[in-house]
């Protein structure tokens, strides 16, 4: 065998070890994630939602200046995705558990969040992002 050979068989073998690992790893959620670990993040993802909520109807209401706003937004927008990234991680995003059930759901004419009128078939509220609940529910 020559070089070229030998060095084209190297060559290839890396290319397919490089293409292949990335295939090999196995994506690992925490299944000993505990309970209350998804609890204290859920609460922190919930309260996150409710201090962006009351926020931006304080300043809606002249309580808060435009300035006072933005910076507490952009605060609790960190703590909610913090806490959305560790619910990711472990894992419990998208755990059916943690969610109402749909049929307890309310439906909403209005956003609760911002008091936009929900448009037709609108799921989230264009304006803020607040779930709401489709009419067929």
């Amino acid at each position: 065998m020559d070089w070229a050979t030998f060095v084209c068989l190297v060559l290839a073998l890396v290319l397919v070890v490089y293409v292949a690992w990335p295939l090999r790893r196995v994506a690992r959620h925490s299944p000993e994630a505990s309970r209350e670990e998804i609890e204290r993040w859920e609460r922190q993802k919930r309260e996150a939602y409710e201090a962006l909520r009351d926020a931006e109807f304080d300043y809606r209401m002249g309580k808060l200046d435009e300035r006072d706003r933005d910076s507490l937004l952009a605060r609790y927008r960190a703590r909610a995705l913090e806490a959305i990234a560790a619910l990711e991680r472990l894992g419990a995003s998208a755990s059916p558990e943690s969610a109402p059930p749909r049929a307890n759901r309310p439906v909403f004419r209005y956003c609760p969040g911002c008091g936009r009128k929900r448009p037709p078939g609108a799921r989230f509220c264009p304006r803020c992002g607040t779930r709401l609940e489709d009419p067929a529910a």
